[in-house]
């Protein structure tokens, strides 16, 4: 766990899940810019409560450095030429396939996304999530001036629910929509 949290220290990790979020997802979309922003937006939210995750889970160090290829000697983890992390050759198969739809992607590649397409719903739907969010709106809207912000926080904060819930009710067949899973 040292290994990652000596590059998240550095600032190094962010930037790599960032870069592999989006090489990710412009795969997955095939680049259409309205899926790729959802996909990139999922991406990281996911990421972001995966780090939360370990942060309040230190019992899980070691499993997590050799999930993440990150441990000190990890032969298997390679780097490419920007210093990115490399998966196996089967991990990138997996991710090419499913981005494709071929009947290769694996019945393991379809319960990870189902998986981190539910973790990523509940935590949309999260009491946090949504302080979050209606917190930044309050900020969105005090930029307007005092005039406009408390009209757009009557406007737009009520709404903030409901539009998390929707989004979360959204990730229910993307799974099967990005290719990865059988419709």
């Amino acid at each position: 766990m040292r290994a990652v949290e000596a590059k998240i220290e550095q600032g190094q990790f962010q930037g790599e899940m960032a870069a592999a979020i989006a090489e990710a997802c412009a795969k997955a979309t095939r680049g259409e810019a309205s899926q790729m922003s959802v996909c990139v937006a999922a991406g990281e939210a996911g990421l972001r409560f995966a780090t939360r995750y370990l942060e309040n889970h230190p019992e899980l160090g070691d499993a997590a450095c050799k999930a993440l290829e990150m441990c000190d000697g990890d032969e298997d983890a390679v780097a490419d030429a920007s210093g990115a992390m490399v998966t196996s050759d089967d991990d990138e198969a997996r991710i090419r396939a499913a981005a494709r739809g071929d009947a290769s992607a694996s019945d393991e590649t379809c319960a990870d996304c189902v998986m981190a397409s539910r973790l990523l719903a509940n935590e949309l739907r999260a009491n946090s999530t949504i302080s979050f969010v209606v917190g930044e709106v309050d900020a969105l809207c005090a930029a307007l001036g005092a005039e406009l912000a408390h009209q757009c926080d009557a406007v737009v904060e009520p709404y903030v629910p409901v539009l998390l819930d929707e989004l979360a009710s959204s990730l229910k067949n993307v799974c099967a929509r990005l290719g990865v899973c059988p419709k």
